[in-house]
């Protein structure tokens, strides 16, 4: 497991995206197309994490999470998963992963922590082994 930085792992992570998004987006009505600038100015203001899973030198995970202070309590740093992926023949180490990261987003300060998951993929029990609660439900709606 590893922290990393999305420009030197940008041309592993983009396969793995498009499985990801096909293997677990709900609502394909639109091209899956990231907006790498966002996410690279993200990185550089210090509020994106890419926490990346290996074996033998090759990428089979990643988790993007969101640094940011809480607008509703200022005090409060918090950390909100954007993705988590582990490759389907690599599965079994995703609560590793998810300690790996808190481990380390605590050593950031992070005070609270935030999943979310495909309705398509859920991992709520993995969660709830590991002190997480429910927080929301978040429903969506081509117009």
């Amino acid at each position: 497991f590893g922290l990393e930085f999305l420009a030197d792992v940008r041309k592993e992570v983009e396969p793995m995206i498009l499985a990801h998004w096909q293997e677990t987006e709900p609502i394909q009505d639109f091209p899956l197309k990231i907006d790498w600038p966002v996410y690279e100015m993200l990185e550089e203001q210090g509020s994106l994490a890419l926490f990346t899973v290996r074996k033998n030198f090759k990428l089979i995970g990643y988790a993007f999470f969101f640094l940011q202070r809480n607008p509703h309590s200022a005090d409060c740093f918090q950390a909100v998963q954007d993705a988590i992926y582990i490759m389907p023949e690599e599965r079994g180490i995703g609560g590793k992963l998810i300690d790996y990261c808190d481990s380390v987003l605590k050593q950031l300060n992070v005070k609270v922590v935030f999943h979310h998951m495909s309705a398509k993929k859920p991992f709520s029990s993995m969660l709830e082994r590991r002190g997480y609660k429910k927080t929301d439900e978040v429903w969506g709606k081509v117009l």
